[in-house]
């Protein structure tokens, strides 16, 4: 409970999303992902709202085909995510 009440609440919502669209597992590695779902560890206390990499990963899960090969939806996720990281820029660079 203390933990959330330091947060703000699109991070919460957002976390919420993922959690209830995204079936992903928590990463075994050492490195920390920069996802919402890390938003309870010690690493990911700075995250404020969906990451590129968030944002990638649901359009690639609910946009495409159901049926295709794991190799093929990891490649869309990368690009999805490269895709949100450029509309991010484009929306927060001066005009």
């Amino acid at each position: 409970r203390k933990a959330v009440m330091e947060m703000a609440l699109v991070q919460l919502a957002d976390y919420a999303t993922m959690r209830g669209l995204a079936r992903m597992r928590p990463a075994s590695g050492n490195e920390a992902m920069a996802t919402i779902l890390a938003l309870f560890s010690e690493d990911g206390r700075n995250i404020s709202e969906l990451t590129n990499f968030d944002i990638g990963y649901l359009r690639s899960l609910y946009w495409e085909a159901p049926d295709e090969a794991a190799i093929t939806k990891l490649l869309r996720i990368r690009r999805m995510a490269e895709k949100a990281r450029e509309e991010a820029l484009k929306a927060h660079s001066p005009r």
